[in-house]
């Protein structure tokens, strides 16, 4: 029985027990599908990646090559990755709350954290609330990088099937950090919902799983 996997780039500050690939592992786990007249199961994979974009890219294609995903989604911070990963041609692309703005939005004020006490309270604010989650280290020196993250995204932009869900209640929406015309105008197609940055979990069972199975053409047995 052939098996498909789904590569998941977490969020800013995500790790190995972040919601959403956690779910999508829990409802595809033990499940049986038929995609082209043949049976397959569904395999959701992540890993937790470096706040270093250099560094995080490195391991991205690393694990490319390792899981050869047959779909990759990325989540906020982490859709940019995910845009940049190139897996082959014809991997399709889906995105929950794609924070595309925000490596500009890093690079650009990078200079700010040389500013005494900006990085502890940059690191304050945005700390994970779990362990074993992402450390993220708001240094200039790090945060400049995501200038050349942004323009990889930029320049994949298109490239593979890409389709966005955004929350209307996105807190990130007003600061630009999310901008829904900004997709709309560089990188594709996208659906809305009534919720929140984190998509709730009505909206994961109503519009993400159901867009996974129409994308990768499953039928559940």
């Amino acid at each position: 029985m052939e098996k498909l996997r789904i590569f998941y780039c977490h969020g800013m500050g995500g790790g190995m027990d972040s919601r959403i690939p956690s779910v999508l592992a829990q409802h595809y786990a033990g499940r049986r599908f038929r995609r082209g007249g043949e049976g397959c199961v569904l395999e959701v994979v992540w890993r937790m990646y470096d706040f270093d974009p250099s560094v995080a890219s490195v391991q991205m294609r690393e694990w490319e090559e390792e899981f050869k995903p047959d779909m990759v989604i990325g989540e906020s911070m982490g859709a940019n990755h995910a845009i940049s990963m190139q897996c082959g041609v014809g991997v399709p692309h889906l995105y929950v709350s794609p924070a595309v703005n925000a490596p500009r939005f890093f690079g650009r004020y990078a200079w700010t954290c040389w500013i005494p006490g900006v990085s502890l309270a940059l690191g304050w604010t945005f700390r994970p609330k779990r362990p074993n989650r992402q450390k993220l280290r708001f240094r200039p020196w790090v945060l400049k990088k995501y200038k050349v993250l942004h323009k990889r995204a930029l320049d994949n932009a298109g490239k593979d099937y890409s389709f966005a869900f955004f929350g209307t209640n996105d807190h990130y929406l007003k600061w630009g950090v999310v901008d829904i015309k900004a997709w709309e105008n560089g990188f594709g197609p996208y659906a809305t919902y009534p919720g929140s940055h984190f998509m709730e979990q009505e909206f994961l069972d109503s519009m993400l799983i159901p867009k996974i199975n129409e994308v990768l053409g499953l039928e559940e047995i």
